[in-house]
């Protein structure tokens, strides 16, 4: 399976954009998320999408205020377009 990921700096990767709720970015996932903390004095629990290589993390109100990609993920193959 191939995802084509568009990367648009300040706004959004792919279909997951900044200020979304993490209500909203479970939603619209078709794909196993893992809730990890990033260190061990972080508050906020973060999303992992390990088969698109995304972390998703998110401020107090639960809104994605950052979102981290990497092109090395085991399961897919990525597209990472800037």
């Amino acid at each position: 399976m191939k995802e084509n990921l568009e990367i648009i700096p300040g706004k959004s990767i792919g279909s997951y954009q900044l200020g979304m709720s993490r209500q909203d970015v479970w939603a619209q996932n078709r794909y196993p998320v893992t809730c990890f903390y990033k260190t061990e004095k972080s508050f906020q629990r973060n999303d992992d999408i390990e088969l698109l290589g995304i972390h998703v993390h998110y401020n107090e109100n639960e809104k994605c205020n950052f979102i981290e990609a990497w092109t090395q993920v085991q399961h897919n193959k990525l597209v990472l377009k800037i």
